[in-house]
């Protein structure tokens, strides 16, 4: 257990979706969720990150699916009965959860203290009847597992490469080259 957190003051009435992950409750805001489905068939996708399980096709639109799991930095698979949020975040993804449990209207946020486990990232909390659900950070989450990386080394000296044939095909053939 890492060290305990002041729970963020949620506001005036706000409608979160909570779902569970294991044993642990979980929450994200309803205004950033767009539906939940079942999970969906994907194709994995090579050299991918871990969290990244795969794309779908959601009614002809390409969509990631990521493993909830995945991105707080845990192993293991999808619960065979799991269930895809799909949420609003640069565009469509859907994030592969154990079970969604209800749609949850707070009037006002928790004032006790709590604490986060290994690879959470949290806005805040609140007390259900289920138990505590931890309000998820999402974007700090996706952001620190999927990131922008440059252009890979071996991308860049293989382009360099083949530029460098051309030059010297053309070379020999005769032809001069102009370029821009």
């Amino acid at each position: 257990m890492a060290e305990p957190a002041e729970a963020a003051s949620l506001g005036a009435a706000q409608q979160f979706l909570t779902f569970q992950l294991g044993q642990r409750l979980y929450a994200l805001p309803a205004s950033d969720v767009a539906e939940v489905i079942r999970i969906p068939t994907f194709a994995r996708v090579p050299q991918a990150p871990a969290a990244l399980l795969g794309l779908a096709n959601l009614r002809g639109e390409v969509v990631p699916v990521a493993s909830l799991r995945g991105l707080m930095g845990e192993t293991g698979g999808v619960a065979a009965d799991g269930r895809a949020i799909v949420v609003n975040h640069g565009g469509a993804l859907a994030l592969a959860v154990d079970r969604v449990e209800a749609l949850v209207t707070r009037t006002e946020g928790a004032s006790e203290a709590f604490a986060t486990e290994g690879g959470e990232l949290l806005t805040g909390a609140f007390e259900t009847d289920k138990g505590v659900a931890k309000v998820l950070d999402l974007a700090s989450l996706l952001a620190s597992a999927f990131v922008a990386r440059p252009a890979g080394r071996r991308a860049t000296e293989a382009v360099a490469k083949h530029r460098a044939i051309e030059t010297e095909a053309a070379l020999e053939s005769g032809r001069r080259l102009v370029s821009f």
